[in-house]
């Protein structure tokens, strides 16, 4: 799915006049345990993995503050992977407008650098902004090879330290469960849940609207086209979530509240999930299949 939603980015990025770049994020020495070569940094001031990655969120989070106030088009695709220690650096894909281009890479350097920039090497080695050119491949090719040592290592022979790639990406899986890591994230698109509701719908349904039509398909592309394009507020779309409020507990006692049914599409809904799923003690069916089965057994038990 992700790899569908890629191309169909880097399609509506072509059709509408966006540049692609791939860009990489690297935190400062102090948040890594050990150098590269393995070696114990003396630097290290005891950062968790998760505790690096809240200041990656937090240094995007100036960035698309600063990229809305400079009103920058973008959209695109972050990736976060563990360097050899467990410490996390992201890598984005973007798609920007070329008017948008060098003020979005010099805002992206800029925070980069807030903390400890003047630190020996923080120039050459914090970011690295590499423009996309279709001449060396497209921009998913770029990113496909880190997809899938973040999943399942498929079509990858041995990661960057030359270890399997299928037992780092189990690890990796492992290492982001643990730390409570969001591996991949878009930003600037319509919502992926939207996506998958639409995808439920019946075959009738599915006729009523572009939107559906262009999900059954799988054409991430013809979908964001659909639903206005990227960079949308939520109130501005055709369609959104319908949820309904739920008046019962789960089953550790918690309160289930609002759960998504379909798709609303103006004054109009499209149930996704029509049925419900109870849970039920099977207590008393047990003890018939036992009495019904120790009669036909010779010791009298199952």
């Amino acid at each position: 799915e992700i790899m569908c939603r890629l191309s169909g980015m880097e399609a509506y990025g072509d059709k509408h006049g966006y540049k692609a770049l791939f860009l990489t994020l690297t935190s400062p020495s102090k948040m890594h345990a050990t150098h590269s070569s393995g070696k114990t940094n003396e630097k290290y001031e005891g950062y968790s993995a998760k505790e690096v990655n809240d200041y990656f969120q937090g240094l995007w989070a100036k960035m698309r503050a600063s990229f809305a106030r400079d009103e920058i088009d973008y959209f695109g695709l972050r990736v976060v992977e563990p360097h050899h220690d467990g410490t996390p650096h992201w890598h984005l894909l973007i798609f920007v407008k070329p008017e948008h281009q060098q003020a979005f890479i010099s805002i992206f350097n800029r925070y980069a650098l807030e903390m400890d920039g003047d630190e020996p090497g923080a120039k050459k080695r914090r970011t690295k902004v590499e423009l996309i050119s279709k001449r060396k491949g497209s921009a998913v090719a770029y990113i496909a090879k880190y997809i899938s040592k973040n999943i399942n290592g498929y079509g990858v022979d041995k990661d960057r330290y030359q270890n399997d790639a299928k037992d780092s990406a189990e690890r990796i899986c492992e290492w982001a469960g643990l730390h409570g890591i969001r591996q991949f994230q878009q930003f600037g698109c319509p919502p992926v849940t939207l996506w998958r509701e639409a995808r439920r719908l019946t075959l009738e349904q599915i006729k009523q609207s572009p939107i559906f039509e262009a999900a059954d398909e799988g054409d991430w592309c013809k979908f964001m086209e659909a639903l206005g394009g990227v960079n949308l507020p939520s109130k501005d779309r055709q369609a959104v979530l319908h949820k309904e409020f739920i008046e019962q507990e789960g089953g550790y006692l918690e309160p289930i509240g609002w759960v998504i049914k379909g798709i609303k599409l103006g004054v109009e809904v499209y149930i996704s999930r029509p049925h419900e799923w109870k849970i039920r003690c099977i207590k008393n069916h047990m003890s018939q299949a036992t009495s019904a089965e120790s009669k036909s057994s010779p010791l009298g038990v199952l």
